[in-house]
């Protein structure tokens, strides 16, 4: 369980981003291009091997 908090932590842009996507596909309504397009932004935008430092 440590391993996923530490995960999330040092993730949290593509947590907040992730989640954003869901809500937004909740609260207008599922529009699978918006989705697409905004996952395939998050992986260009995203450099997923360093951790961000605070």
């Amino acid at each position: 369980m440590k391993s996923v908090i530490n995960y999330l932590v040092h993730h949290k842009k593509l947590v907040l981003i992730v989640i954003s996507i869901v809500l937004l596909n909740f609260w207008f309504g599922f529009d699978a291009r918006f989705t697409i397009i905004n996952l395939i932004w998050v992986f260009i935008n995203l450099d997923f091997t360093k951790p961000e430092k605070y």
